[in-house]
């Protein structure tokens, strides 16, 4: 019996383990350089962990040309403003004493705004070229200093010569996977609560056995 219980005890603390080195790999981190906001790694999208970071110049020179669906994360509307929302919801938050990604728009890279009538930032994620017109499909993450004024939306008229340097009002927003995925939790937890049931158990029938034989 002590054998089977310190085997028990051995399984849930080396799952405890392994269950906090994954989840801690994954865990979101923000790239913040000097101040100022460059991106982020492990953002969730829909499930899919991705690392972002703020780029600067035009559409064509950082997007492998900006006029191919594989020069882009994200290839349809939904996902793309999927993308943008993951970007106000996870990265652009307000942290106590210290940054305030939310409320200040200009703390984030490329952003260089100092207009009291304008409060926003754009970050622009492309996903679609539309070779018709010549014309690049963008979801844009509007990042305004007051929280509840907060937007997603989608610009559908832009060129792949868009350069964002000089703009102080957008940047561009270049997705990649990381290596290391996500592994969601709560399908490890009936494992972790069975290892504990077992082990109430053997503990309730140990009791039960000294007080038959008091």
């Amino acid at each position: 019996m002590r054998i089977l219980k310190n085997s028990i005890l051995s399984f849930i603390v080396g799952f405890v383990v392994v269950i906090t080195a994954t989840t801690g790999a994954v865990a979101l981190t923000l790239d913040v350089r000097g101040g100022q906001l460059y991106g982020a790694l492990g953002v969730d999208v829909g499930g899919t962990l991705y690392d972002v970071e703020f780029v600067e110049g035009t559409c064509a020179s950082l997007f492998g040309g900006c006029d191919d669906a594989s020069d882009f994360a994200f290839n349809t509307q939904t996902d793309a403003e999927l993308a943008s929302w993951a970007l106000l919801d996870q990265v652009f938050l307000d942290i106590p004493n210290s940054y305030q990604f939310d409320s200040d728009q200009n703390a984030t890279y490329g952003i260089d705004n100092h207009l009291d009538s304008i409060t926003f930032g754009n970050i622009f994620t492309p996903y679609q070229y539309n070779q018709n017109l010549d014309q690049v499909e963008m979801s844009y993450a509007g990042n305004n200093k007051i929280e509840s004024s907060d937007r997603v939306g989608t610009n559908p008229f832009q060129t792949r010569d868009l350069d964002s340097l000089g703009n102080g009002f957008i940047v561009y927003a270049k997705w990649n996977t990381p290596q290391v995925s996500a592994v969601p939790l709560p399908t490890a937890l009936p494992l972790y609560g069975a290892g504990l049931a077992l082990m109430g158990f053997i503990g309730w029938r140990r009791r039960s056995r000294r007080r038959s034989e008091i």
